[in-house]
């Protein structure tokens, strides 16, 4: 951004300088042409004055005859100069509104080659290159427009002023002014000054009105989005922080909460336990005692008698004595009550206390981080913006030295560059070839536009992440694995192969976009394809590298190999590879059977195929871990 308001600034600023400079001529030539039309109408004015006096002597000595054909001459006389008037006024009329055509083309032109330089620094790679060169081809374009325009304007003063030069001379001697042309041609003239002067400071005060006001609503637009930016990454930091605390604190309250219970729930179990064997002990002694008593009764009614008075005194007793207990045990009871009521009170309030504390402690923490990530964001940005100015600074530096230093050969293949750069058309940049190429993968079935399209994609998948993601997006991965199970060992087919390769490696140096490139049956043709070009180096390689990529890729993926048939398919293919890429050694004499002794302690593998055999050996040594 800091870049773009520079060169429009710079665009302004420097538009500003043209369009004053422009003024300054303009005003210099009217003075000219002012003075010297002045110094004409004074020359004319002496000359008028000169002939009325003779024409009055003449007039006093000539009869009436030269009289009324001198009349009918000056009437012919004034007539022709009222139309050379309005003939003069017409061609000063056009050649103001040509000139101010050409100054708003002009002008147009400078603003239109402005925005179109700053797009280019924006959008292209090299930021730098392209603005000295553009600013160079612009400060020629314009010394040379500048060049022609003051000749065009000098070829037609000069010969304006011949022409005036040659009708005011044969004016001064074939014709006669009258004073009133003479008057309203000063008065025109002076009007059409001050409209000029009062057109003039109008424009610039709009000019001026308009360059304030944009500026103003970009300063405002900047602090807006600046300001909301830095609100919503605020605000959803602060609503994490909270959800995370209530949370944390609900799990608390709802543990402590689940505990009570249980220990309640234990409690009353126990106390239900305990009151029903009373229950059965009371009840089982009481079937004693009835039994006991009766059998007493049959045995003596009298004792039996004596036994039940003495048996109401004691239940008499035992009733009061247990109303007596059942009083005391209810006032224990509820003094315990009052007592775990003032301790749970006491407990929550300093639970209360000790949950404010930390909620303002953890409010604090997060704060002061919120604090020091801020301003180790705000230290990084300028770090980096720093660092960016000055990276920027020095590359601009060396490629002056560079272009300083250049031979000929290499200033004029920067010129075709810079040519080549501003003449270039919509449908030529990465984006469209890439969008092209989709289209035509996804609809043709030739082989040439089928290579044309995959190189493209290659190429752009190489430069381009954007085009990695539209690659992916576009579902183009699944017709490659579909033309990779189609190929067979011909020329045409290897080299479709090998661009396949590339464009799927090119993608899979993204990691988010990976999983998407890994279908389910891309292990498998990756395999097919390492096993049938086991003696094609690039093919192989690539193969094998993607598929070590797609392994470690997902845990999901790795759990195929685990497959008994995988494996035993893997390790072949390895083998089969290691063998053919180790140089066979042949004893000199075949008699005594060294090979079967000899150790091989250096394997030179050949440096083509080596790539491919280490990532077919990190699969297996995973596998066996």
């Amino acid at each position: 951004w800091r870049k773009y308001s520079t060169l429009l600034q710079y665009s302004r600023y420097r538009n500003s300088i043209i369009m004053v400079q422009a003024l300054v001529r303009k005003t210099r030539q009217q003075n000219i042409f002012y003075q010297k039309f002045d110094a004409v109408i004074k020359l004319q004015c002496q000359f008028r004055k000169f002939s009325c006096q003779m024409l009055r002597h003449n007039l006093i000595r000539q009869q009436c005859y030269q009289l009324q054909l001198l009349e009918y001459t000056i009437f012919c006389q004034s007539s022709y100069r009222k139309k050379v008037a309005v003939n003069g006024l017409k061609i000063k009329r056009l050649q103001k509104s040509s000139a101010t055509k050409i100054q708003s083309c002009w002008r147009t032109y400078v603003a239109c080659l402005n925005f179109k330089n700053v797009i280019k620094s924006i959008i292209s790679i090299q930021s730098v290159t392209r603005r000295i060169l553009s600013q160079r081809q612009m400060n020629s374009l314009i010394y040379k427009h500048r060049v022609a325009s003051a000749t065009n304007i000098q070829c037609m003063v000069r010969c304006w002023q011949t022409k005036n030069a040659m009708k005011q001379y044969i004016a001064a001697r074939n014709i006669q002014k009258i004073w009133r042309g003479f008057v309203e041609k000063v008065d025109f003239i002076l009007m059409l000054k001050s409209v000029i002067k009062a057109q003039n400071h109008f424009r610039k005060y709009l000019q001026r009105k308009k360059i304030i006001c944009l500026k103003i609503g970009i300063i405002q637009l900047q602090t807006i989005v600046r300001m909301r930016h830095a609100k919503s990454t605020f605000d959803e930091k602060r609503n994490g922080a909270m959800r995370l605390q209530s949370w944390w604190r609900a799990r608390l309250v709802s543990a402590q909460f689940k505990h009570k219970i249980f220990a309640v729930i234990i409690l009353q179990s126990a106390w239900r336990k305990r009151s029903c064997q009373r229950k059965i002990m009371v009840q089982k002694f009481a079937a004693v005692e009835i039994q006991r008593i009766w059998r007493g009764f049959v045995q003596n009614v009298g004792y039996i008698f004596f036994v039940l008075s003495a048996i109401k005194v004691q239940s008499t007793i035992r009733a009061f004595l247990a109303i007596v207990k059942v009083s005391k045990l209810r006032l224990q009871r509820f003094v315990a009550k009052v007592e775990y009521r003032r301790k749970d009170e006491a407990a929550r309030k300093i639970q209360k206390i000790y949950a404010t504390f930390a909620f303002e402690k953890q409010i604090l923490l997060s704060v002061v981080m919120v604090q020091s990530k801020i301003r180790q964001y705000l230290f990084q940005r300028d770090f980096i913006s720093i660092r960016t100015g000055f990276l920027k600074l020095q590359a601009v530096v060396r490629a002056q030295r560079i272009r300083k230093k250049a031979s000929k050969n290499v200033r004029i293949a920067l010129s075709r560059i810079a040519r080549a750069n501003n003449n270039f058309e919509e449908h030529m940049t990465l984006g469209a070839q890439n969008s092209l190429a989709l289209t035509v993968l996804k609809t043709t079935t030739r082989l040439s536009d089928l290579i044309t399209a995959i190189r493209i994609l290659e190429t752009s998948t190489r430069l381009s992440r954007e085009c990695c993601e539209s690659f992916v997006n576009a579902g183009a991965i699944d017709i490659l694995y579909a033309l990779v199970k189609s190929c067979n060992r011909s020329l045409p087919h290897m080299e479709l192969l090998q661009l396949i390769l590339l464009t799927i490696r090119n993608v899979s140096n993204h990691k988010y976009l990976i999983h998407k490139i890994s279908t389910e049956d891309s292990l498998e043709i990756l395999l097919d394809l390492v096993q049938m070009f086991r003696d094609k180096a690039s093919i192989f390689n690539s193969a094998s590298f993607m598929l070590e990529r797609i392994s470690f890729g997902h845990e999901k993926h790795f759990v195929k190999w685990k497959k008994r048939e995988n494996r035993k398919r893997l390790e072949g293919v390895y083998n089969l590879a290691l063998k053919k890429n180790i140089p066979s050694i042949h004893s000199p004499n075949r008699k005594n059977k060294v090979l079967q002794n000899t150790q091989i302690s250096k394997r030179s593998l050949d440096k083509d195929c080596s790539r491919g055999l280490r990532s077919l050996k990190k699969i297996l040594s995973k596998l066996e871990r």
